[in-house]
């Protein structure tokens, strides 16, 4: 099974609270697919910090940064399994009505970590065995070190009169780490906020993958009549939205079932709708 992983962090003007963090897309006012690492280091709080050129920037590069204009509430994040209180200093400030917040979404979208899900009983009423195993592959958090320093270089060469405020790190973490404010993070930090702070887009897929749990028709292998036509059947994970995707395997499905039983869809699907006076 593949998910991906979104993380957080940041601070905006004005001592509001700018921090990357997932947030649902309702609140979203922009979006963009990060462009490739240009050079092999980056400006950041006046400081300059070093990046090697390497294969977790490259697919940095390949991954989503998203923008929502919005902090949210206590609620929001709580529904992300997020306590506030221990991810900001002040939340009453930070999450109030008046506090201009702007979040960063840093979205590596080809993990390499896979979960699992299995049966917990013979009982087929019984919810499933779910494992996620986030970050099971030391390569996803350097790959995601690498994108959350992406979304660090946009925020510190924000196109606005106002520059953001600097990075806002839970405190618990910023005391351990010794991290003072305006100065570069390091890797040991930002790993430890995503693996205490990642949230996830549920996109989960690839458990019954093509080839494996089911054939090229999407027939279960060793059960007779039956199909599987959602994203499960991903042979692998996709780099955006898993929507017009499942939509499209739906479709195939669709195809590929009135084939078998000789029927036509055009006799049926896409006839043309009466025009309403």
């Amino acid at each position: 099974m593949r998910v991906t992983p979104y993380v957080t962090n940041f601070r905006h003007p004005r001592n509001a609270s700018f921090h990357a963090h997932r947030a649902p897309e309702e609140f979203a006012t922009g979006f963009a697919t990060s462009p490739l690492w240009k050079e092999k280091s980056t400006e950041f709080a006046g400081d300059k910090m070093h990046l090697n050129a390497n294969r977790y920037e490259l697919e940095a590069g390949m991954s989503q940064i998203a923008c929502f204009a919005t902090g949210g509430d206590t609620t929001l994040y709580e529904c992300l399994n997020l306590d506030p209180a221990k991810f900001f200093d002040d939340v009453a400030a930070r999450l109030s009505p008046t506090a201009e917040s702007l979040l960063l979404l840093a979205n590596p979208v080809q993990p390499h970590s896979e979960g699992e899900i299995k049966l917990a009983s013979s009982d087929p009423m019984a919810p499933p065995s779910i494992h996620m195993n986030y970050f099971g592959d030391p390569y996803d958090l350097k790959v995601m070190v690498a994108v959350i320093r992406r979304a660090l270089d946009i925020a510190a060469h924000w196109p606005s009169k106002e520059r953001l405020g600097p990075l806002m790190v839970p405190p618990h973490l910023a005391l351990k780490h010794g991290y003072e404010e305006g100065t570069p993070p390091s890797d040991a930090m930002l790993e430890d906020v995503a693996v205490h702070f990642s949230g996830t887009v549920y996109h989960l897929c690839s458990t019954c993958r093509i080839g494996s749990v089911v054939d090229p028709q999407l027939r279960v292998t060793g059960v007779g009549k039956l199909r599987v036509a959602d994203a499960s059947v991903f042979p692998n994970i996709i780099s955006g939205n898993t929507n017009a995707p499942a939509i499209m395997v739906g479709e195939k499905a669709a195809e590929m079932i009135a084939s078998d039983h000789h029927v036509k869809l055009a006799e049926f699907v896409g006839r043309p709708q009466p025009v309403l006076a």
